[in-house]
């Protein structure tokens, strides 16, 4: 068949007249029939064709709907998910940073309490050490007293010796005045060593008391700054 009919086409079908003027020609009215049959079986088989595609797509229009809402699920699940773990991880870092204060302000107080435990130690030993240089101080100034009066206790036994000395002399008439000369060089020569001992021990212990005010200055020194 080329050609489909038309509604229009059966509507204005007309059909030759034979015997009478009211009667149609069975032949025609059968072939025309068989044309509309079969253009009709076509146009079913067309519906049904139609009918069977409409109902896949509809089928596969409903998987389609099942499958964005399953997506739509998935979605929402993952985004609440996600939310979740980004709750977790601001919660987790927030935690973090606060134990990272906590410990820096821990290892602050730490080494404050160190360092002024340190101060207090380096001072207490300073201040021992200028206690001690001190007292050594002081010890050193008791024996230069000691010694200027050792000097001049010396120096007046010496004297009252030599005066007795000389008593014996002028009363000895059997000394020759050689001997007298001999006497006295001696006398000098012990007098000078004597002497000569005397101030190296003064020079000593003058450079110990130097050097213990210098080691005292050098510490108050320190201590201030």
């Amino acid at each position: 068949m080329d050609e489909l009919l038309t509604p229009l086409d059966i509507y204005n079908k007309e059909f030759n007249k034979t015997f009478s003027v009211w009667a149609y020609n069975t032949k025609e009215v059968e072939e025309f029939l068989d044309l509309v049959a079969e253009c009709y079986e076509e146009i079913y088989l067309e519906n049904e064709e139609l009918r069977d595609r409409i109902a896949d797509l509809e089928e596969r229009l409903q998987e389609y709907k099942e499958r964005e809402e399953t997506l739509n699920k998935t979605i929402d699940t993952v985004k609440e998910t996600a939310d979740k773990q980004q709750r977790t991880a601001e919660q987790r870092a927030e935690s973090i940073i606060e134990n990272a204060k906590q410990k820096a302000a821990n290892i602050k107080e730490r080494a404050k309490t160190q360092a002024e435990l340190i101060i207090d130690k380096a001072e207490m030993k300073t201040e021992k050490m200028v206690n001690q240089t001190n007292e050594q101080l002081e010890e050193e100034r008791r024996k230069y007293k000691n010694l200027v009066e050792s000097k001049e206790l010396f120096e007046a036994k010496f004297k009252s010796l030599l005066k007795t000395y000389l008593v014996m002399l002028n009363e000895s008439d059997g000394l020759e005045e050689l001997e007298l000369e001999q006497l006295d060089n001696l006398e000098k020569q012990n007098i000078e060593e004597l002497k000569d001992k005397f101030n190296s021990d003064i020079s000593d212990e003058l450079s110990t008391i130097k050097f213990s005010q210098d080691k005292v200055a050098a510490i108050e020194k320190d201590k201030t700054e």
